[in-house]
Order: structure tokens, then sequence, then C-alpha cells
């Protein structure tokens, strides 16, 4: 299971990441840190070289495989992709975050060569649209109340409850 959105927020805000070895902290680098950082290989923008392919590409792209389009209210962690709005063409993509957007190369202090640092900001609502990663389906923090069964030889012998983060 996933940790929490929180902790990708407490430990990667300030911080950089260039994932891919080129043009230093881009938007997608940031978006592909944080699939890395889920657990998923993270999909890379073959159409145009820029970030808009995550959304106009996603039913061939593969990011449907680790991720669900988004259609009621955002959680933390979803992950929203802007077509047109901004990077100058090439779009851009950023996490969700308490009504504001943590992404990389969205005014934050600068990269060593080129782009800038995870920050939280804010931005115009994503005229692509959002994507939920499917571990944060149940929620993307905090924690959750679940059974836990004590088992002999498939019979009950105990159970609890017992939170678990989400």
């Amino acid at each position: 299971m996933a940790q929490s959105f929180q902790t990708f927020v407490d430990t990667y805000n300030g911080t950089g990441h260039d994932v891919d070895g080129y043009y230093g902290a881009q938007c997608w680098d940031g978006y592909a840190f944080y699939d890395q950082w889920l657990g998923y290989n993270p999909i890379h923008c073959t159409a145009t070289g820029g970030a808009r392919d995550l959304w106009e590409q996603r039913n061939n792209n593969g990011i449907l495989n680790n991720h669900d389009i988004v259609t009621g209210n955002p959680q933390n962690g979803d992950i929203g992709v802007w077509t047109n709005a901004y990077g100058g063409g090439y779009g851009h993509v950023a996490m969700y975050y308490n009504g504001q957007w943590m992404g990389q190369n969205q005014g934050g202090a600068a990269y060593p060569g080129g782009g800038a640092v995870f920050n939280i900001v804010s931005l115009s609502w994503p005229d692509g649209g959002l994507l939920r990663p499917k571990c944060y389906s149940g929620g993307s923090g905090g924690t959750k109340r679940v059974l836990e069964l004590d088992l002999q030889n498939g019979i009950i012998i105990g159970a609890r409850w017992i939170e678990v983060e989400i």
C-alpha cells in the first residue's frame, strides 16, 4: 500500500528531480518521480513530447492501467493535466493538494540544469483532466479501520479492528 500523499508532500516539497536526465526538473519529471514513488512506471510523452500527452493520449499510452479518470471532486494526490493553459504548448502536470497544486517547474526555486523544484501554487483548473492513482482509489491519506482476522486451518479463531494508513 502506498504511503499517504501528505507524506510525499512533507518529504519532497522544495526538492527537485530530473527523472529522464533532460532539461532539469521539468513538470513531467515531478509527475514521473511521484508515479515511481507510488510504485508505478511513469508514462512517457511520445506524441508531442509534452506533459499534455499524459491526458491527450490516455486511451493508448498506458496511463489508465494505473490511474482512473476523476469525474467527481478531487482528492489530494490526484494528477492534473493541462493541455494548453500552461507550458508553452507542451502542457503541464501537477498533483492536487488542498485546493492548490504541487508540481515542478511552476515557479519554485531553480534546479541545476533547468526547471524548478517542487512547490505548491494556485493554478487554474486543468483544461485536460484529472487522474487518480489506483492505489488511492479509497483515499490518499490518513487511516481506515479494517478487520484483521486470525485464521487456523481456515477457521477464524480471533479478530480485531485495526487502523491502517491509506
